[in-house]
């Protein structure tokens, strides 16, 4: 996760290696969620979303989400040959 231009070359060497990264985004802040977007449309991120990590949140389905995928892929590579 990060939340400015310091963090895209992170943003792209994590996806690049198979992890999943996210763009945050100052929820009130049209100019944030307009520079995650174009990260995201740039291929630099796999998901953008509002930085707001209360339970039920966006980012919070997202993280789960994520760590179900991670999960899910490791149970399965188990019986590959």
């Amino acid at each position: 996760m990060g939340d400015g231009q310091t963090d895209v070359p992170c943003f792209r060497l994590v996806k690049d290696l198979g992890g999943h990264s996210i763009a945050v985004f100052q929820p009130h802040s049209a100019r944030a969620k307009s520079q995650s977007k174009a990260l995201l449309k740039d291929g630099r991120v796999n998901f953008i979303a509002p930085a707001d990590y209360r339970d039920s949140r966006p980012i919070d389905a997202i993280v789960k989400a994520i760590m179900e995928k991670v999960a899910a892929n490791r149970y399965v590579e188990r019986f590959e040959p």
